[in-house]
């Protein structure tokens, strides 16, 4: 057996964890945008909410950085709203399996290789995984405000608080189009600005 094949079967014995996070977002055809249209964030005395607010700032100064036209409320033809909360998810985990995986090893100087599979041992056991849930939403600024932008994205709170610049990013730069997928918060590529 080759070494890079033993570090490989190494690997997936002892896991990985890789930042991923999950984004949806919707556009409306009908009210294109892009990083030039003039985009502005509530007046603070209008979000009550203290997560809100703080996602507001740190999104605005992300949205500079990615050379969005960020303008005051008053001069914006969209105003962004921001949410940023706690979103855990429980899951249901048995003991012992089922999984599957591969081993090297061996005692003695000995080598092994094989694929085993787990039997559960007990009762399936809830598990929370604590995740954080950034939601966004572009409306315009006349009457009727309507809602022409969505966006969402959610991963695991230590990732989410790593990687909280592209967390914010990667859903930002989604701003005007519609899409659905799983992205790595530890990519830069990721969270750069699409054209």
């Amino acid at each position: 057996m080759t070494q890079a094949v033993a570090a490989g079967a190494m690997l997936l014995l002892v896991g990985c964890h890789v930042p991923n996070a999950d984004v949806t977002t919707t556009q409306d055809p009908k009210y294109p945008v892009d990083r030039q249209s003039k985009i502005g964030f509530p007046a603070e005395p209008e979000i009550p909410d203290v997560n809100a607010r703080l996602a507001g700032e740190f999104a605005q100064e992300q949205m500079r950085r990615m050379g969005f036209n960020v303008v005051s409320p008053g001069e914006a033809d969209y105003l962004i709203n921001m949410k940023e909360a706690p979103s855990d998810l429980t899951v249901a985990e048995s003991d012992g399996g089922p999984a599957v995986g591969t081993g090297v090893g061996g005692g003695n100087g000995g080598l092994f290789t094989g694929i085993g599979v787990g039997i559960p041992i007990g009762p399936p056991q809830a598990v929370t995984i604590h995740r954080t849930e950034l939601d966004a939403a572009l409306e315009t600024t006349q009457s009727p405000k309507i809602v022409v932008w969505q966006g969402k994205i959610i991963a695991e709170t230590e990732d989410a608080t790593k990687y909280r610049g592209p967390f914010f990013r990667v859903l930002l730069s989604r701003l005007g189009s519609t899409s659905a997928g799983t992205i790595r918060l530890d990519k830069p590529d990721d969270a750069a600005p699409r054209p």
